[in-house]
């Protein structure tokens, strides 16, 4: 719910992290992703290994077939891991051990607004971003 696991994960393993795809194409050596955001798209590429977190529109799941359907509840056994199985300190676990918390969970109103893209040199750039703030009271 709070979409930091990838994010966590990819800092642990030192990977580049490509979030919210909904879109992936690998080529050689690298891997493109359409990434989500609130207002648009945008496209970002990566070298591998990297971690990718996905959007649920990145796939269209397909209706299984009765054979799988009925495999699925064949006898299969489910392997159990404890905490004690993981050999770690159980303090690495669950939600004591997890590194953020969720006081509160809430859909984030969609808010609309003029974008300005601003070009240029980059300190022309920096530039007009100051000015830009000032102009609106946010500097």
């Amino acid at each position: 719910m709070t979409a930091h696991v990838g994010p966590q994960l990819s800092e642990l393993l030192n990977l580049p992290q490509l979030t919210y795809a909904t879109e992936i194409t690998i080529r050689n050596n690298s891997v493109t992703i359409k990434q989500k955001l609130e207002d648009g798209f945008r496209i970002l590429e990566s070298s591998f290994p990297a971690l990718i977190t996905v959007e649920k529109e990145i796939n269209q799941p397909r209706i299984p077939s009765m054979d799988s359907i009925m495999n699925a509840y064949r006898d299969k056994e489910v392997q159990v891991w404890t905490n004690e199985d993981l050999g770690e300190d159980t303090i690495h676990f669950g939600l004591k051990g997890s590194p953020t918390q969720s006081r509160k969970v809430y859909i984030k109103k969609v808010r609309k607004g003029k974008i300005t893209m601003l070009e240029g040199k980059p300190d022309e750039v920096a530039r007009n971003l100051i000015q830009l703030l000032k102009q609106k009271g946010l500097c």
